[in-house]
Parts: C-alpha cells; structure tokens; sequence
C-alpha cells in the first residue's frame, strides 16, 4: 500500500485552455472540447472541470477547460526563497569578518 509522507504534499500545476462556441442559426452540437481533452489526455494532464467565462443569457459562449497534472519540479514558494536569502552566505560574510 502506498503512502504519503507527511510533510511532504503532492503539488499540482493548472492548465486552463479557453474554448469559444459559435452560435449560428442552425442547431450545432458542441463537440470541440472532446478533442481538446483528449489531446492534453495523451500529454499527462487531467481534466478537471469546466468554467464558464462568457454567456448570453443562459447560453454558454466561452468556457476554460482546467487540466491537473502532478508538478515535475514544484514551485518555490516565496516565503521560502525569503528564508533562503536569509540563510545565504553571502548574506553573513560581513558579520563574520573582524
């Protein structure tokens, strides 16, 4: 079984594609999101969920597709490239010269 150290928590980067329909006077079924996810599938992302970014009224005109992955290389959190400076040589060279 396998299990997570504490401590040590997964980190996920986002990908968010923004996908438009056109509305014409015939009837359209929208289908070109399928493609899409498939494509970011088959590159090692995740579909997460769908987010409406335009409508008219009730109808749907532009939406981001999200997509997960597991983050290769984690971002440095900010605070921690602070503490980082903080404790760089650098920084200490002039404390320690007499």
């Amino acid at each position: 079984m396998h299990h997570h150290e504490k401590g040590d928590p997964l980190k996920y980067e986002y990908q968010y594609i923004n996908v438009e329909w056109e509305w014409g006077l015939v009837d359209r079924t929208m289908l070109s999101h399928r493609s899409i996810i498939d494509q970011q599938a088959a590159a090692g992302w995740r579909f997460v969920t769908i987010v409406p970014t335009t409508s008219r009224g009730a109808v749907p005109m532009a939406a981001d597709l999200v997509f997960e992955r597991e983050a290769a290389n984690p971002p440095v959190v900010d605070e921690s490239d602070e503490t980082l400076d903080e404790v760089s040589p650098s920084g200490g060279d002039e404390s320690y010269s007499m």
